[in-house]
């Protein structure tokens, strides 16, 4: 596993033949998108991230539509949902609470 900021997607093909095969934390505003990475690479690319910590700021509808976003992800496995880095300072408790609450209740 390794922890890519920015956006790597050049590099995957060179960490997969390297033995790399997790990468984190997928920044949503750097251009990364987990799902056409999936596309890409299948499965053997394992991710975690690419959740954009800046819709948790806006309130509880973006974030689920946020958080279903990446739901065939979640449900096809080897992906982990988590924000494309650290929660900003900014995000009230009640919407990462609701955040968390929703991770919560996927059926996996």
């Amino acid at each position: 596993m390794i922890d890519t900021d920015g956006n790597p997607q050049e590099l995957i093909p060179l960490f997969l033949e390297g033995g790399v095969n997790c990468l984190w934390p997928l920044e949503v505003e750097a251009g990364v998108d987990a799902l056409k990475l999936r596309k890409q690479h299948g499965r053997r690319l394992l991710m975690i991230g690419n959740i954009n910590k800046r819709v948790l700021v806006q309130g509880k509808d973006v974030i689920k539509e946020e958080v279903e976003s990446k739901l065939p992800l979640i449900h096809e496995g080897g992906y982990i949902p988590s924000v494309d880095h650290a929660v900003p300072s900014n995000v009230p408790f009640e919407n990462y609470s609701y955040y968390v609450n929703l991770l919560k209740k996927i059926e996996i």
